[in-house]
């Protein structure tokens, strides 16, 4: 409407935990810590216990 102003105010939601599947580990992690970190968020990924190294080489590469 005329006259009329609007604003958007874009703010981190602070800290994102993330669980990554057995099946596709490595995959899935990469995309959710994309997402949170592109809003300005920390992340917390907790790798599934039958495949860890996915997440410890995820670490590696940060």
């Amino acid at each position: 409407m005329p006259g009329q102003i609007s604003m958007t105010i874009r703010q981190p939601l602070g800290v994102i935990g993330g669980i990554a599947p057995f099946n596709s580990p490595f995959l899935l992690s990469i995309k959710k810590i994309a997402f949170a970190l592109a809003a300005g968020n920390t992340f917390v990924l907790k790798p599934s216990e039958l495949a860890p190294l996915s997440g410890l080489k995820i670490s590696e590469c940060f």
